[in-house]
């Protein structure tokens, strides 16, 4: 143990100078490793002890840091200086249990107090990207839960038992975005071991943005075994929450036989995620494992846990300029969207539409003015659920300076602008090689559910009237009404007003998941 006190010491005193696996002098500091976005690009930076990455790839980079804020850092290599926002920092936490499995039927499961005595357990917890972060906490003695704080979302960490007995023991587990995430049963055993996870069928798909959103969705569920023998026989069962999901298709439960150290078994299902009526929820899916031990008769059993987290309902940023503009939108949880405004074809103005989680967090929007085009100086705005205001002739900038600063410094002293269905758009004037921040705050969770299916004429006269309904809930769709059209007749909708999109029938049960224009579609009527 003094060892292990000795180099945290030394970390301590010496965070540039030693990284924890025998390399001297680190380039880069601890409060600069994980991922950021470069601003005026959206390359994605991985900060590493001693190297940098560049959108996945080995960089030879050669830069100096220096952090300007919270969520803010600048590189400068050579006469260049570039501005990265944060993305995944080490700002996420996790809570998990560790358990002794020893394979007696009457207590299968025993606390860390039952394994190491009264006082628990310490625990290295080793990010595998980051080794020199790694941090050392304590087990609850009555529960053996641990709580690990200051990781970096989406990368791995391990965790292995200080305990010189146990230590060839290392169980990984990936948190995601957010705090106190339950990564559930870390087990402990010299045999046979297992651990589950979680991941999408679809690897676009990203497991830390799904919505309560009740679309079937394919997750696959991974049964590993992260002990040292054969697993002999060995079943596994999924069960979840009725509240939570909706079965779609899939296997439950599986039986085998003889999954190797480091073997994996895999369980495909089909869900849909029930509506919440929270900002987010973290709705949790159990695990049962049985395993049974041909040398001594016995069968260990154990619950462990996976959980997901879900987000209410989706809000669309819409941006406009009259030049092309970049930046960053922070939402809560921590997780940060780069945004760059583009022009479709050679006319209109630029623009650009980004989709994030509705919070009634404050968000952190960043303008950047620099490394565009010379004189980036431009008018831009802002839209929630709405198009943005283009007004720029009438634009007053200088009321505007007046009113906001054209600079800040830091995200904390950033004016606040409230955007809701009373007032959703925004507009704003970005000098040259500036950035601008802003707070924004949007309406409560009901006001933002409401959404509006309008219909579109499509070459037709009259009118049939938008219908306002909350996300998620169900519309019966109308009919023409006194919709006409010289020549042909009504047919049905499509999201497309060309025909290419979906079709809808009039009487469809219609799922409300977005403002939509529904198109008419018509038929020619024969002479």
């Amino acid at each position: 143990m003094k060892s292990i006190v000795l180099i945290i010491f030394c970390a301590i005193l010496l965070p540039c100078c030693f990284d924890g696996t025998g390399d001297f002098y680190a380039k880069y500091d601890a409060q600069f490793r994980g991922e950021w976005i470069r601003m005026d690009t959206g390359e994605l930076w991985y900060i590493s002890a001693n190297s940098i990455a560049v959108n996945g790839e080995a960089s030879a980079l050669d830069v100096t840091l220096e952090r300007t804020s919270a969520n803010v850092v600048t590189a400068q290599t050579g006469n260049f200086k570039y501005t990265l926002f944060a993305s995944r920092v080490a700002n996420a936490s996790f809570n998990a249990q560790v358990v002794f499995l020893d394979g007696a039927p009457a207590q299968s499961l025993k606390v860390s107090r039952d394994l190491w005595g009264s006082d628990g357990q310490s625990f290295i917890v080793r990010p595998r990207n980051q080794p020199d972060l790694e941090q050392i906490v304590e087990a609850d003695p009555e529960t053996g839960e641990i709580k690990v704080e200051g990781v970096i979302p989406g990368d791995t960490v391990d965790i292995i038992p200080v305990d010189s007995e146990w230590n060839n023991i290392k169980v990984g587990l990936t948190p995601g975005y957010g705090e106190d995430q339950n990564m559930g049963v870390i087990p402990i055993t010299l045999g046979d071991n297992f651990k589950v996870s979680v991941r999408m069928q679809d690897p676009a798909v990203d497991i830390t943005g799904l919505y309560a959103d009740m679309i079937p969705r394919r997750y696959i569920f991974e049964l590993e075994n992260i002990g040292k023998t054969n697993s002999g026989d060995t079943g596994w069962e999924i069960t979840w929450d009725p509240d939570d999901f909706v079965f779609i298709s899939g296997s439950k439960r599986e039986d085998f036989a003889n999954i190797a150290p480091g073997g994996k078994r895999q369980l495909v299902l089909e869900l849909a995620s029930k509506s919440i009526e929270t900002q987010t929820k973290r709705k949790e899916i159990n695990i049962n494992i049985k395993n049974y031990i041909s040398s001594s008769m016995q069968i260990k059993e154990w619950n462990d846990t996976v959980s997901i987290n879900y987000h209410n309902i989706e809000v669309a940023f819409n941006f406009r300029s009259e030049k092309e503009v970049q930046g960053i939108i922070k939402s809560q949880k921590g997780k940060s969207y780069y945004f760059k405004t583009g022009r479709p074809g050679d006319t209109g103005d630029y623009s650009a539409t980004v989709y994030v989680p509705w919070s009634e967090e404050e968000y952190i929007v960043a303008f950047l003015g620099a490394s565009i085009e010379l004189g980036s100086a431009t008018k831009y705005s802002i839209g929630i659920e709405a198009l943005p205001p283009n007004e720029w002739g009438t634009f007053n900038i200088w009321s505007f300076l007046e009113e906001y600063k054209p600079a800040n410094t830091f995200e904390s002293t950033a004016p606040v602008i409230n955007l809701s269905d009373d007032e959703n758009t925004f507009m704003g004037y970005l000098a040259g090689d500036s950035i601008d921040y802003y707070r924004i705050r949007l309406g409560g969770l009901t006001e933002m559910r409401e959404k509006t299916i309008s219909f579109h004429p499509n070459g037709g006269t009259g009118a049939v009237p938008p219908v306002t309904a909350d996300y998620l809930s169900e519309i019966t769709l109308p009919g023409p009404g006194d919709l006409i059209r010289d020549g042909f007749i009504f047919d049905r909708w499509n999201t497309d007003e060309y025909g290419s999109g979906h079709y809808y029938e009039v009487n469809y049960r219609f799922l409300v998941t977005g403002n939509i224009t529904l198109y008419a579609v018509w038929i020619l009527v024969e002479p």
